[in-house]
């Protein structure tokens, strides 16, 4: 479900199943019908939809509740500001990229051992970020071909960015490539929202000189923001909270 929150909400509903979709049109609702598949290329294809067909426009703040799978109850919202780039892939985003999102939701929502996590992710551009950044500790991925794509690597993952401080940094191709990696950009000027701290900071810088996409899991609010270019484009709350700050 998409709403539109500019000139007061409505609601826009989207939905993988024709029947449901014909009927909400036939009543005057404001629908999208979507692809089978998991929750984050459905979210970019409803918001991309929203766009092409005038449903929203530039600047218009969405607030999308989506869950884990249909019929499911929503456990997930996701708050995003339309800035006229939705017709490609929503900012960019690729299957990579996806995975990180939903792996990082889970850290987000479930901790580690019982204790939330905070960490961060660098998608593409590997080979700069490796050269902008510098290893903190041991990089347990070195000798191995971990990828974001498989979920049965998403445990070990979980487990070390439960107990490093820096950067995992993953190829395009889904390898993971650097583990705890220190970012040095800090030279490069970004400006961001007030309250996100030293590892957003650094996210947003990297990004803001290589290609990559950068993804960060706050251990205070335990909220997940996705950078590109410098810049917050996306703030998912994975508790379902009736709040989220707008990107």
């Amino acid at each position: 479900m998409l709403e539109h929150m500019t000139h007061g909400p409505r609601v826009i509903a989207a939905t993988v199943n024709r029947s449901t979709f014909e009927r909400l049109r036939a009543e005057g609702a404001q629908v999208i019908l979507m692809p089978s598949g998991t929750r984050i290329p459905q979210l970019q294809h409803a918001i991309g939809r929203a766009c092409v067909e005038g449903l929203v426009q530039r600047g218009d703040v969405l607030v999308c509740l989506i869950g884990e799978r249909p019929g499911a109850e929503a456990d997930t919202l996701f708050v995003h500001q339309v800035n006229g780039l939705e017709g490609q892939p929503l900012a960019g985003l690729d299957r990579v990229a996806e995975n990180v999102i939903e792996l990082s939701i889970k850290m987000a929502r479930e901790g580690m051992d019982g204790k939330p996590v905070g960490t961060s992710f660098t998608i593409g551009d590997a080979g700069k970020v490796m050269r902008l950044s510098a290893q903190i500790g041991i990089n347990p991925f070195k000798s191995y071909r971990i990828s974001v794509l498989d979920r049965k690597s998403w445990y070990p993952i979980r487990r070390y960015a439960l107990a490093c401080e820096g950067t995992f940094v993953v190829r395009s191709n889904g390898l993971i490539v650097g583990a705890d990696r220190y970012l040095k950009a800090d030279h490069v000027r970004v400006s961001l929202p007030s309250g996100l701290g030293t590892r957003h900071r650094a996210i947003a810088r990297i990004t803001k000189v290589t290609r990559a996409v950068g993804v960060v899991v706050s251990e205070s609010d335990r909220q997940v923001r996705v950078f590109r270019e410098g810049k917050l484009i996306a703030t998912i709350d994975p508790l379902g909270k009736l709040w989220a700050e707008v990107a």
